[in-house]
């Protein structure tokens, strides 16, 4: 399979204030758009929680030019495509994805809907209910309520301890200070200077600019409004926590002032706790009959802070045997320490990331282009790493007495290679072209003799393959 030579994003900000991301990347199919407004539900009064949800789905409601018949989610269904939206603690995200005939008019209808929103007090009465259905469904599952008791240690006047989803009480639309309100978030946080757009597809990078520029025109313009940095994640002065709940037990590590590149280190460290892997941590823990499950991932992330999650789940209660598996959780990170380094962490993290811009759908690249991702570890992102496992390591580590050892390579895994020219071969050069050669007519042989046989319908120098098993 020949190399692949991914298109790299280009970003800049235009007059407006709006950050623009684009990446023409011919392998595609489709197009895709993902909208990103720099304000979340930790951006809401306190005293109206659920009111930045609530406004992402008043905007899909329909506009005077494109009602609710014609809007940005029936177009997208029709078109066959897909199209979402979601609002975390510091960010609200509208993203779709269509074919290249139909994105164009997607895009026009997206900026339409944050630019001229309607905010009928009738259509909101009715979007209110929709939010309360799914509040009540929310509150049902078993882990909103693990959820809810993971954070309760956390400092009470930190907004991930608040209340966010929305519901029929905690909207009330009819009271004229709610409304206020509304139009104020509205007004402060929807404009162009805090909204990022990246735009990706098959099509001319001078296009999907001409597109942004003619669409994004009619955002409002005004001063970036800072986001209020929250207080410490835990007002005790300590950095971690443990809650043990039946057959799962939880390490949390909360992070302050944390350096820019710290997201990256993070995705890194996760990674290698996450391996299942021989030799690994959750390899060991199984052989050990401590535990069946192992999932590290970061809860929050904004302004410096972080809260990490190491999740251990057991068949059964894991009380007998917390300590022993939090023991072993810290030898192998005291191990991973001293590994951190070591060239083949490094560059399989960053290949595995290379391949997966490589093979991400139109709307996956431009999710990725939106955050900023880069594979690989900068030296920032490596400083920043040796810092957080600083933090993590208590002052006197425990002992398994178990040999760990770094995971095994992956076999599928290279250093990305110049493509090289079609239908030559190494030594080769243009001037062989048509020209078979001993090694050429070998490799055919061999394929004419072997037991698996080689499709035409999938070109030799292409980026795709598939293998099928009889």
């Amino acid at each position: 399979m020949s190399a692949l030579n991914p298109s790299q994003a280009r970003r800049l900000t235009l007059t407006d204030g709006l950050t623009l991301s684009l990446r023409h990347a011919p392998r595609l199919k489709r197009c895709a758009a993902f909208l990103r407004v720099h304000a979340g539900s930790h951006d809401v009064p306190a005293a109206w929680p659920g009111l930045a949800h609530f406004l992402e789905h008043l905007l899909f409601l329909g506009t005077e030019r494109y009602p609710a018949a014609d809007n940005l989610m029936a177009y997208v269904q029709r078109h066959g495509g897909q199209v979402n939206a979601r609002t975390s603690e510091r960010h609200t995200d509208f993203f779709f994805e269509l074919p290249v005939a139909a994105f164009e008019g997607g895009l026009a209808r997206l900026c339409d809907m944050l630019a001229q929103p309607r905010m009928n007090p009738a259509e909101q009465l009715r979007e209110r209910e929709v939010l309360h259905a799914e509040f009540i469904a929310w509150a049902r599952e078993p882990s909103a309520r693990r959820q809810f008791e993971l954070l309760q240690p956390l400092n009470p006047a930190h907004p991930l301890r608040a209340f966010h989803a929305g519901n029929r009480y905690s909207l009330p639309i009819q009271r004229p200070a709610f409304q206020q309100a509304l139009h104020d978030y509205y007004r402060t946080f929807y404009h162009a200077g805090n909204i990022s757009l990246s735009l990706v597809g098959p099509v001319p990078e001078a296009e999907l600019l001409a597109l942004a520029e003619r669409y994004t025109e009619p955002f409002a313009t005004g001063p970036v409004k800072a986001q209020t940095r929250p207080p410490t994640l835990l007002s005790n002065g300590e950095t971690v926590y443990q809650q043990l709940d039946g057959q799962h037990l939880n390490l949390l590590f909360a992070f302050e002032q944390l350096p820019e590149a710290s997201s990256t280190a993070l995705d890194f460290l996760c990674r290698w706790i996450n391996a299942d892997k021989p030799g690994g941590l959750l390899a060991y823990l199984r052989e050990q009959q401590l535990c069946t499950g192992l999932k590290a991932d970061v809860l929050y992330q904004f302004e410096g802070q972080a809260l990490l999650h190491i999740a251990f789940s057991a068949a059964g209660n894991m009380t007998q045997n917390a300590t022993i598996v939090r023991d072993a959780f810290y030898d192998w990170l005291a191990y991973f320490s001293t590994q951190q380094h070591h060239p083949a962490l490094r560059n399989e993290f960053q290949w595995l990331r290379q391949r997966q811009l490589e093979v991400s759908s139109a709307l996956e690249l431009a999710r990725a282009d939106c955050e900023q991702r880069v594979p690989g570890l900068s030296d920032q992102a490596v400083a920043a790493l040796a810092g957080l496992l600083q933090q993590m390591l208590p002052a006197a580590q425990p002992a398994t007495g178990h040999a760990w050892q770094l995971p095994p390579p992956n076999p599928f895994l290279s250093a990305p290679e110049k493509p090289a020219n079609a239908g030559l071969i190494r030594g080769q050069t243009s001037a062989h072209r048509g020209l078979r050669t001993f090694a050429q007519d070998r490799l055919r042989s061999r394929r004419d003799h072997s037991a698996m046989s080689f499709s035409a319908d999938l070109p030799a120098t292409g980026h795709e393959a598939a293998v099928y098993l009889r």
